[in-house]
């Protein structure tokens, strides 16, 4: 697909109604539309050939489309009787048409014979919300920090089939507001405690609807209903400091998320099935724990951390014949990540830094987790080691190189080779503004993505990277 018009403005305003008080609006507007000038042509995973495309108009469907609108207003008063106050609110609309394509998932006998069923979906989503906090900062001599605080959001989403007119994911309202208080308390100048709660409550209100065919399962009609869902998550920490320039720190925290909820609705392929009784729209709650050590001295600093993160009802996106459905499973992730900064001098520093992530989820239900999470899951283990320059008060540059390791899974249709990336950029004040060059993929390197040899084992969504891109930009600050 070639690019017809792509655009993206950007606003923003603030303005102060007194010494404390500031008022800011930002607005957004982004849309990209493709020409219908190429038509994809399928790759090979098996031979190694890339998903590519070749001019020409597509036989099947209408031009794919993003179109985004997003505005936010916030308001912030730093002294309000002693206390910092900040409300938010927000609104964005998005709509976005994919490419059409004979996925499994369109086809429906009495329409075409299977296989031969061109449609393309189209997802139509509005979000509202707003977001509120009081934070007071000095309570018992300055060692106290009280903040509490609201968030609210509505989400209405829905998803179409549009050559065929059919609905594809039934409209979805999904309601969620949390209260939530943190604490943080500094008893001594080498301690620091941390500890919050969040009180959760969502609901989904889902009216009856009818799923697409697919190649496989019949149309089935599925009962709406408005499943709620209620819970109160914790988190506590504490940093403590050995020497002045070491520390230690250990987290906990709980997460409290609802699954890719389109996904499970349009899956769903028994009939006299009901929305408020579906167990794969329940939330997904999460342990997370996390332990490490800094040291920051002149010249170096060195940060050292390992996580957990548990779920016993986790989600995992899996591929259906051509249908990607969410499976509610247990889930475990487990990682490590280092940092090394080195200041040569006042001009040069060297950056390096490995994260490390593995994950497993119960895939054979006998409450153990027993099978690799593939790359729809997580991410590469990754190396990154970057040098920033300022070579006069005018001339800046950073160069980074970036490792991502190869990793094997249990399925044999994914395994990953890795790959290595120089991205370079150079910086020069003008008199006005300033100039700069930023080349991603320096060395042109060739390559098939993460996500295409590790997530979705799909001939269609075989792709390689993009090869050396080179961006010129000018900024000013006003």
């Amino acid at each position: 697909m070639v690019i017809r018009k792509s655009y993206d403005t950007f606003v923003k305003l603030g303005y102060w109604l007194g010494d404390d008080q500031r008022l800011e609006f930002e607005a957004n507007k982004y849309r990209m539309k493709g020409r219908m000038n190429f038509t994809g042509v399928d790759g090979d995973r098996d031979q190694g050939i890339a998903t590519g495309s070749t001019k020409g108009t597509p036989p099947n469907g209408v031009a794919p489309y993003n179109d985004v609108q997003t505005t936010n207003l916030s308001y912030t008063d730093s002294n309000l009787d002693g206390m910092e106050f900040k409300a938010q609110v927000f609104h964005q609309d998005f709509e976005g048409r994919y490419g059409a394509s004979n996925s499994d998932s369109f086809q429906d006998v009495s329409i075409a014979p299977v296989g031969t069923l061109y449609d393309q979906s189209q997802n139509q989503s509005e979000k509202i919300g707003a977001k509120f906090s009081l934070t007071k900062d000095d309570l018992l001599d300055n060692d106290l920090s009280i903040t509490a605080g609201l968030d609210l959001l509505q989400d209405k989403t829905s998803q179409i089939l549009v050559l065929t007119n059919r609905t594809y994911v039934p409209e979805t309202e999904y309601t969620n507001y949390a209260s939530f208080v943190q604490l943080e308390y500094r008893p001594t100048d080498r301690l620091v405690l941390q500890a919050g709660a969040r009180n959760e409550h969502a609901k989904l209100d889902v009216n009856t609807y009818r799923t697409v065919a697919t190649d496989e399962d019949t149309s089935v009609s599925v009962d709406g209903g408005t499943p709620s869902f209620s819970d109160t998550v914790y988190n506590a920490g504490a940093v403590f400091k050995l020497t002045p320039a070491v520390s230690v720190f250990a987290n906990y925290s709980q997460g409290f998320g609802m699954p890719d909820v389109g996904r499970i609705l349009r899956g769903v392929s028994k009939a006299n099935q009901d929305v408020d009784s579906l167990i794969d729209l329940s939330p997904i709650l999460t342990d997370n724990y996390e332990v490490g050590f800094r040291i920051n001295r002149n010249a170096y600093d060195f940060e050292l951390s390992a996580y957990q993160s548990n779920s016993d009802l986790g989600s995992r996106i899996e591929n259906k014949n051509g249908l990607y459905v969410v499976k509610r499973e247990k889930k475990e992730i487990h990682g490590a990540e280092a940092s090394l900064g080195f200041q040569l001098n006042q001009e040069h520093k060297l950056q390096a830094s490995y994260s490390y992530i593995q994950g497993k989820s119960d895939t054979d239900k006998d409450g153990k987790v027993d099978t690799k999470l593939t790359g729809a899951d997580i991410p590469p283990n990754r190396l990154v080691g970057s040098w920033n320059a300022n070579w006069n008060e005018k001339l800046s540059s950073l160069l980074q190189v970036s490792h991502a390791f190869s990793r094997s899974f249990d399925s044999d249709k994914f395994d990953f080779d890795g790959y290595t990336l120089v991205d370079a950029s150079v910086g020069y004040k003008l008199p006005v503004g300033k100039m700069s060059v930023a080349v991603a993929n320096l060395l042109n390197e060739d390559y098939f993505t993460y996500y295409s040899q590790a997530a979705y084992a799909n001939d269609s969504f075989y792709f390689k990277g993009r090869g050396r891109t080179v961006t010129l930009a000018y900024g000013l600050d006003f």
